[in-house]
């Protein structure tokens, strides 16, 4: 089964560690990285660089949202 890179967003910090600790054991999920806001993610994807990730979907509550990252 294939893993998936993610970066998480998430403002409450226990969320944010117990929804990181879940997709690792549940989904297979890789965090590869993780905000408390929107722009903090944004901040840190866009210095990756369109090389390094490729953003495949996006959802969720608006406060906690999942970007999935895959190789270009």
């Amino acid at each position: 089964m294939t893993t998936i890179r993610t970066f998480i967003v998430e403002d409450n910090l226990t969320i944010r560690e117990t929804l990181v600790g879940t997709l690792r054991e549940v989904a297979r999920v890789d965090p590869v990285g993780q905000a408390e806001t929107e722009a903090e993610g944004s901040h840190w994807l866009s210095r990756m660089g369109p090389g390094h990730r490729r953003p495949v979907s996006q959802g969720g509550h608006r406060s906690a949202r999942a970007r999935s990252l895959s190789p270009p």
